[in-house]
């Protein structure tokens, strides 16, 4: 029993050396529950991960230590890049070779034969283009519902849309979009 996989971790969290290790056998036993029962109990009465003179880091539950193994060091970018440097440029065996070869051959890639924009269906891109009139056009609603009187009065008091333009700040576009939406 124990995390003796998980050791590096709490020897680093207590500031150990390896003087500072050592083991001593306290139970031989080839029944299992028995010496799960025990390292429970041994476990709680000293209270082995919070004591530095344990090399425990979880409690002795019966359970496998790697569930308890913090993984989000490994979510860092300096972790990623540290990770990436080590292992660029390193030269597989010929060894290594002949077992992917089996796994590779025969392996069509997903996307063999399939260019990003002509992938998508007419009926995709309809839907799609739909979607985005859709957006563009609630925005316009919600900019402009406050004051769409005013701006179509203006429309037609001023007769001039550079007139409108510059007063209210929009593009050419933009006032044909509004015309088209409250159909003025």
């Amino acid at each position: 029993m124990g995390s003796g996989t998980v050791w590096k971790q709490h020897i680093k969290k207590h500031d150990l050396t390896a003087k500072d290790i050592h083991t001593e056998i306290l139970l031989e036993t080839e029944d299992y529950r028995n010496l799960q029962k025990v390292a429970l109990e041994y476990s709680a009465k000293f209270l082995v991960v919070e004591n530095s003179d344990f090399a425990n880091l979880v409690p002795e539950d019966g359970s496998c230590p790697v569930k308890y193994t913090d993984f989000t060091k490994r979510a860092t970018p300096e972790y990623r890049e540290k990770m990436s440097i080590a292992l660029k440029g390193k030269p597989k065996s010929e060894e290594h070779k002949a077992k992917m070869k089996p796994f590779e051959k025969g392996h069509i890639p997903w996307n063999k034969g399939v260019s990003a924009p002509y992938c998508r269906t007419e009926e995709t891109r309809e839907k799609m283009k739909a979607a985005q009139i859709k957006r563009n056009l609630k925005s316009l609603k919600e900019r402009f519902d406050p004051i769409i009187e005013n701006l179509l009065y203006d429309l037609q008091s001023l007769g001039s849309v550079q007139k409108v333009k510059e007063k209210y700040k929009i593009t050419y576009m933009t006032i044909q979009r509004i015309k088209k939406i409250y159909g003025k």
